[in-house]
């Protein structure tokens, strides 16, 4: 459905879209596409089985699509506005939102391993376990340069919940003991 009203609103309004994806801060909900494919083929795992018609197609496109959108908001990172270096951090634009496309890669796992993808559902595990502490220090000292997120955005701290959680669902998956799965959720 996000996929379909994306399309609707990009032939009606492209300069919108557009400028939705060169904005600082809302360029990152773009992801929220492809991490809606990876929970599909997640919940269709769970209640079908790995076996279900169209569940790895459907987690091979959102898990790559994923690690794309996961290199195109780093490579926002590095580069500045007009695309030279980055020299000047935009504190205003580090918000708990770029936990969506950073650290969506820790749900990989939750249906890759049963379809028989484990070597790259680790490998995008692992990269949204890397930019996990990263996104949260960035976070931290975004509150401390510039201080806390205007009224808007602060539903987003609790963006901060879901990595962890994600996590411990996820470590699971690997076979690791229930108590790390544990810890993390607290």
């Amino acid at each position: 459905l996000l996929l379909v009203a994306l399309a609707v609103r990009w032939q009606l309004h492209p300069q919108d879209v557009q400028e939705g994806l060169q904005h600082p801060v809302r360029h990152a909900f773009f992801a929220a596409i492809t991490i809606s494919g990876l929970l599909l083929a997640t919940l269709g795992v769970a209640f079908f089985g790995p076996a279900a018609p169209g569940m790895a197609a459907l987690w091979l496109l959102t898990s790559l699509s994923q690690f794309g959108v996961t290199l195109w908001v780093l490579s926002r990172w590095i580069a500045g506005p007009a695309g030279g270096p980055n020299t000047k951090p935009n504190w205003s634009a580090v918000t708990p939102v770029l936990f969506i496309p950073i650290v969506g890669n820790v749900l990989a796992p939750l249906a890759g391993i049963p379809l028989g993808y484990a070597p790259w559902a680790a490998a995008q595990f692992g990269l949204g376990l890397l930019f996990w502490p990263v996104v949260m220090l960035l976070i931290f000292v975004r509150f401390g340069q510039a201080g806390m997120l205007p009224e808007r955005l602060l539903p987003t701290v609790f963006i901060f919940v879901a990595p962890p959680a994600v996590i411990g669902l996820a470590s699971l998956q690997f076979g690791a003991p229930a108590l790390l799965t544990w810890m993390l959720w607290g």
